[in-house]
């Protein structure tokens, strides 16, 4: 058993052996904290312990979470008074049974008023404590989820990919080999590895950069076939991608949605020229067009960057 199962498992078995180490533990502490190290002592001062220690755990936390301030003060001060008159009937009967001095009233309340006290601290910590897990625990929910759907939009990501380049080039690859061209052979493998890319090596939250870098060749390899001499599609990538991570599938589907919106403004381009350069733990990428196009289409551009700096921040 962990640390981390002990203090968080909600299994029965977790739960009550976290629950007697603490009593274990308080119980020792509780006897010997005072001089009158008796077993009607102990007893009797503890019982109202863990009923107020269980009490504001159980019964007051609920409505703290649903904010209901209003019971929760109520209770809270029903607790105080049903603790105080445990404590009162402890005080009296441990100066009854293990007392042997004279025994006055003052002294049967001020025992009672003190270990009251002990009992609501003891309360009122273990509702912070409680408190302070349950928000806990909901942090940790929510980055499994946040994890979750980074996740399931990188599957999303990935159909949206998959039908259009992969048939794209596939059309290409078809075409090239019914032409008999000698790169033919070359071509498959390099789609055989982009789809093994898209399937697989992407489903890790990092992957290497170099990785990364042969799809961005893979893609632009393919797209030259596509564009059949249209217009002329230059890559440059400068610096060493050893030792180094990305988030997968982050410039393959930047150059996919960018190469997407090329497409349909198509009329007039001369040149694409794609620039990869990494510098120490920063890669800078940059995509230039040289066609003519209405500078309202310059909105979609920001899109399709805002999409993938979004994906890169998840």
């Amino acid at each position: 058993m962990s640390v981390q199962e002990l203090l968080l498992s909600t299994k029965t078995t977790h739960r009550i052996a976290r629950h007697l180490i603490c009593w274990f533990f308080y119980s020792v502490l509780f006897n010997f904290q005072n001089d009158n190290r008796t077993l009607t002592y102990n007893v009797g001062f503890l019982l109202p312990c863990a009923f107020s220690v269980y009490a504001f755990s159980y019964f007051l936390f609920p409505f703290l979470q649903g904010k209901t301030y209003g019971w929760f003060a109520f209770w809270m001060f029903a607790i105080y008074i049903t603790t105080l008159h445990f404590d009162f009937v402890s005080s009296y009967v441990f100066f009854t049974a293990a007392w042997d001095d004279p025994v006055t009233t003052i002294m049967i309340f001020g025992l009672a008023i003190h270990n009251q006290t002990i009992a609501i601290c003891l309360g009122g910590m273990a509702l912070g404590i409680k408190a302070t897990k349950s928000w806990y625990v909901r942090q940790l929910e929510n980055q499994a989820l946040e994890k979750q759907k980074a996740r399931n939009e990188l599957k999303l990501e990935k159909a949206n990919l998959y039908p259009e380049f992969i048939l794209q080039s596939l059309h290409t690859l078809q075409l090239k080999i019914q032409a008999g061209a000698v790169e033919s052979p070359i071509l498959l493998l390099r789609l055989s590895d982009t789809l093994s890319y898209i399937l697989y090596d992407s489903q890790n939250d990092f992957i290497e950069l170099e990785k990364e870098l042969t799809m961005v060749r893979h893609i632009i390899t393919f797209k030259k076939l596509q564009s059949d001499g249209r217009f002329a599609i230059l890559l440059s990538i400068v610096g060493d991608p050893q030792n180094k991570s990305i988030a997968p599938l982050t410039l393959f589907r930047l150059i996919q949605n960018l190469f997407q919106l090329i497409e349909t403004n198509e009329a007039g381009l001369s040149e694409v020229t794609v620039k990869i350069q990494i510098e120490n733990d920063s890669l800078l990428f940059q995509l230039t067009a040289i066609y003519s196009c209405d500078p309202s289409d310059l909105i979609n551009w920001r899109t399709v960057v805002a999409k993938t700096r979004e994906q890169i921040n998840k």
